[in-house]
């Protein structure tokens, strides 16, 4: 299998010649259509985990969480579809990030809901949930986390990748 790098990563120096994956936004898509049925349930679970475990960051959920649940599944769609598409995808998640900064989301908040998002997706894709999606969505998630924080003028927060736990 010949070595390739996420499409979100971008020009990596000391990866020069190595392509972009490709077929990543096919299987980020795939993987998002597999957990489809359960969305209403998966936004609920999402939002319930960040309310109970992270007051602070939910404060960012301005208008309760039936408010939020299109604009949560909307984001989650919009990366799968532009994830190839890098200007269009940098000015959705511009406008979504500048959006919660209002609220009062902050750098270190997006590790945090990484993390609640890929348990989420875990707990609802059951078996079909592979090590390989969760390690896909981890990266995309941690890629899109640094592509909104940099839209806000901020600066990642110095902290590890969460590890996958199993439920």
């Amino acid at each position: 299998m010949p070595v390739s790098r996420h499409p979100l990563a971008g020009p990596v120096p000391t990866l020069k010649g190595v392509g972009v994956d490709r077929h990543a936004s096919r299987r980020l898509r795939e993987s998002l259509t597999l957990l489809g049925p359960n969305a209403e349930s998966l936004v609920s679970d999402f939002y319930a985990e960040l309310v109970e475990r992270f007051p602070d960051a939910a404060r960012a959920v301005p208008a309760g969480v039936t408010g939020q649940e299109a604009e949560f599944l909307n984001t989650l769609w919009a990366i799968v579809q532009t994830v190839d598409d890098e200007p269009t995808l940098v000015q959705k998640l511009s406008a979504v990030a500048e959006r919660y900064s209002r609220f009062g989301a902050r750098p270190e908040h997006f590790p945090i809901v990484s993390g609640i998002v890929l348990r989420t997706m875990a707990r609802h894709g059951g078996s079909a949930w592979t090590t390989e999606l969760h390690s896909e969505w981890s990266q995309t998630l941690r890629l899109v986390g640094a592509r909104m924080i940099s839209a806000t003028g901020g600066s990642p927060p110095k902290t590890a990748p969460e590890k996958k736990r199993r439920s």
